[in-house]
């Protein structure tokens, strides 16, 4: 599981527990600028099979840098897709997050809010949101 908080025009993606472990990080920042769109429709991105590094359970987890072998996503999910939000992302290392989130209603209120805000307006920084 992790933890998405804003930070500026920074979104902080915080790897909790064990999950450090199985995705091999503790954290990622990306510049908010690089996100296209934010999703929980259970869609999950097909054909990302090639780990490196990662740990995969079938039916059970998938953590970890995964590639289709021409684009790269990071994820951290276990079995309830109803918690997992798609980060879909441009002109980054990764093309697609793919978290499981405690709050996921939340964290993609809190994150489609600053992705529609007009852009001359400075997205206000948000507390860290453990979800």
């Amino acid at each position: 599981m992790v933890s998405i908080s804003l930070d500026g025009e920074t979104m902080r993606v915080e790897v909790l527990g064990w999950s450090r472990l199985w995705c091999f990080k503790r954290h990622l920042e990306v510049p908010f600028a690089r996100v296209r769109e934010i999703r929980n429709d259970g869609q999950l991105p097909r054909h990302f099979r090639l780990r490196a590094p990662g740990t995969s359970a079938l039916g059970l987890m998938k953590a970890g840098s995964y590639s289709n072998g021409r684009r790269w996503s990071f994820w951290d999910i276990r079995r309830d897709l109803s918690r997992v939000l798609i980060i879909e992302l441009s002109d980054w290392k990764y093309d697609f997050l793919v978290v499981e989130v405690a709050e996921p209603v939340v964290t993609m209120a809190m994150l489609n809010a600053a992705l529609n805000a007009p852009p001359d307006t400075a997205a206000p920084a948000a507390a860290p949101h453990r979800g």
